[in-house]
């Protein structure tokens, strides 16, 4: 039965009606061009960029000093010596320190890799679900049509039915109404089909000047055959990328602990000195020493302190992340679940009986057998069922994609 509903959507309904022109923009290009395109991305690329150099901030070198010297002055006359010398000296922090930070900040790298994922497989299900929309928007305009079709031929068989005295003049003004009302929904559906499309552009990214009524989309969505299990489902939960990242943020701040501790140690410095003891600067030095950090009761262990704290409040966010994520698969579960029995239920039962109901009731009008207001009913009934259906497989596939987002393949493609 799944088999048949799948086949049934994609032939039934998605052959039915076929996009093609020379500015054509399949799926597949769309998200392509929202992950070059894309704002969002561009700039969290940028971030990614800068992360990447901010461990050259981190080497724990200062700027070298150089110096100069001079002893021995003095008043009297000879002076009693002369000396001076000339010196570069360069301090550093304690290289345990400078790597620990540095491997810091090449874990905040990895995870903000895992956030730049999690951010294009969000702007790929906005896209996904914005061509969703687009197709949905331009059969919803075709039925439409068809409505202002069977209204112009209800007016038509009204029309002549009064002309031979079979209709009143009641008759007629309520099928012009209805006329009216049909070509009204077509305005409605076309402003849905703008909405849409621009939605869609704005989601890949595309600039103003590539925007046009021009572009044309691929109508040929396809998705698994088989039933998608929940318990398949739920076991991607511990590889989101946003639960992993968050791992890799912990596993950050426990090496930013560690640096902050080791900041107990000594800074180190060391010197290079040339002499001059008046025979010229024939004679070479050099120096070293340790900067002790005896205020560290005040100053290093308070930063201790702060990246505990921070590591706690990471732990928390990965747990609110955990059961988030748990919320929304579960969600996206069910409502593929529930999507796929409606849309089962009218492709093989409802729209089938709408659509017979249709064609024996005006059938019936125009050998006098029914009147003009359950004929009218019968019209509506049938277009409800139609836009139900579409409806249906609109929010099916809709639902496949939120699906798709948790899973590690491809629903809707």
């Amino acid at each position: 039965m799944y088999k048949y509903l799948v086949t049934g959507i994609v032939v039934l309904f998605f052959s039915s009606f076929s996009l093609t022109g020379q500015n054509l923009i399949t799926l597949d290009e769309a998200i392509k061009t929202a992950w070059n395109k894309n704002p969002e991305i561009n700039i969290f690329k940028s971030k990614l960029e800068q992360k990447s150099i901010e461990w050259k901030m981190h080497l724990g070198l200062k700027d070298p000093v150089a110096g100069y010297a001079r002893e021995g002055m003095s008043a009297i006359d000879p002076e009693p010596f002369d000396e001076q010398r000339l010196e570069i000296k360069q301090e550093l922090s304690f290289p345990l320190t400078s790597y620990l930070y540095i491997r810091s900040l090449k874990e905040e790298k990895s995870a903000m890799e895992l956030e730049l994922k999690v951010l294009k497989n969000k702007i790929k299900l906005n896209v996904k679900r914005n061509y969703i929309d687009v197709l949905y928007a331009i059969y919803l305009e075709n039925l439409r049509k068809e409505e202002l079709k069977l209204a112009r031929e209800l007016y038509e068989a009204v029309k002549l039915r009064k002309e031979s005295g079979a209709s009143t003049e009641m008759d007629l003004l309520q099928a012009e109404l209805n006329l009216s009302e049909a070509s009204n929904r077509i305005n409605d559906a076309d402003r849905t089909l703008h909405n849409a499309r621009y939605a869609l552009f704005n989601s890949m990214g595309l600039l103003p000047s590539e925007q046009s009524y021009e572009i044309d989309f691929q109508d040929s969505l396809r998705t698994r055959e088989d039933l998608i299990d929940q318990e398949e489902a739920l076991n991607t939960l511990e590889n989101q990328p946003e639960y992993i990242s968050k791992t890799l943020l912990i596993e950050s701040q426990e090496s930013r602990i560690k640096a902050a501790k080791s900041e107990f140690l000594p800074d180190i410095s060391i010197g290079y000195l040339r002499q001059d003891f008046g025979t010229g600067y024939s004679f070479n030095g050099i120096e070293g020493g340790l900067s002790i950090p005896i205020w560290g009761a005040l100053k290093q262990k308070g930063g201790i302190e702060k990246e505990k704290m921070k590591k706690n409040e990471i732990q928390w966010n990965q747990t609110t992340t955990l059961l988030d994520l748990k919320k929304r698969i579960e969600f996206a579960w069910h409502s593929y679940e529930n999507s796929k029995v409606i849309l089962e239920r009218f492709n093989s039962d409802m729209r089938l009986k709408a659509e017979k109901l249709q064609a024996l009731s005006l059938e019936a009008y125009r050998l006098g057998q029914l009147d003009l207001l359950k004929l009218i009913e019968a019209q509506r009934i049938y277009l409800r069922g139609q836009e139900r259906y579409l409806t249906s497989v609109h929010d099916y596939y809709l639902r496949l994609a939120e699906l798709e987002y948790f899973m590690e393949s491809d629903l809707v493609f």
